[in-house]
């Protein structure tokens, strides 16, 4: 027995072995996919109090407010729920059937020089949608609301003046879609493992294996 290689070997084999189970290990990721859209729909002032779009049921809406400048006035203060001066919109999602979403959403100032952003969306009803929800993108862009369709059928966002008597800078419908992918974190032991693995195998056969000059000798000495 060869005590270096054994060793060795005994080492690296159980140690290949947990690399190469930790490197098939994995988990599904889901995010929104909004590349699909190539033509949003959209509507801006001084007509943007509404935007209608046609939408297949499971399709994946997105609304985006872009605020006016006027939303700014008379910003309700900060509360423990709302950490900045922000302005409260109505803001409703009529679906097919003629039914309502409605949503509370509160915009926020978070700089004099930035327009208002959307912090927050408190549903209240809901009808025609479903899992309604504020989504933003990398790094804090484009705030939304987003919500799946039920039916097939035209959708319309529309805001209430009750808080504002403008209507937004913008309003804008995108369709998406869910995508979901296997993430293997541990996926850069998969070589580095099969290596070891390859390796350990010589170093236990050399550590264990018998000597052929040992071996010679023993059969000259039975001579």
């Amino acid at each position: 027995m060869r005590k270096v290689p054994a060793i060795f070997g005994i080492i690296l084999l159980p140690a290949s072995i947990i690399m190469l189970v930790a490197s098939t290990m994995n988990y599904t990721v889901t995010f929104s996919d909004w590349t699909i859209d190539s033509n949003p729909v959209t509507a801006s002032s001084p007509n943007s109090w509404n935007v209608t779009r046609y939408f297949y049921a499971g399709d994946l809406i997105r609304l985006e407010i872009t605020p006016a400048k006027t939303w700014s006035d008379n910003l309700q203060p900060p509360d423990p729920d709302i950490p900045d001066p922000y302005q409260p919109v109505f803001v409703n999602i009529t679906d097919p059937s003629g039914l309502d979403s409605e949503m509370l959403c509160y915009f926020i100032m978070v700089s004099q020089d930035t327009p208002l952003y959307l912090y927050n969306v408190t549903v209240t009803e809901t009808h025609g949608l479903d899992y309604i929800h504020l989504e933003v993108g990398l790094g804090g862009t484009n705030p939304s609301i987003v919500a799946t369709a039920l039916q097939s059928g035209n959708y319309t966002a529309y805001i209430e003046g009750a808080f504002v008597t403008d209507p937004p800078f913008e309003m804008k419908f995108l369709k998406g879609q869910k995508v979901s992918y296997q993430k293997y974190p541990s996926g850069y032991l998969f070589y580095p493992s099969i290596i070891l693995l390859c390796v350990s195998f010589p170093l236990l056969y050399i550590g264990f294996g018998k000597s052929k000059k040992r071996y010679n000798r023993w059969k000259k000495v039975q001579k």
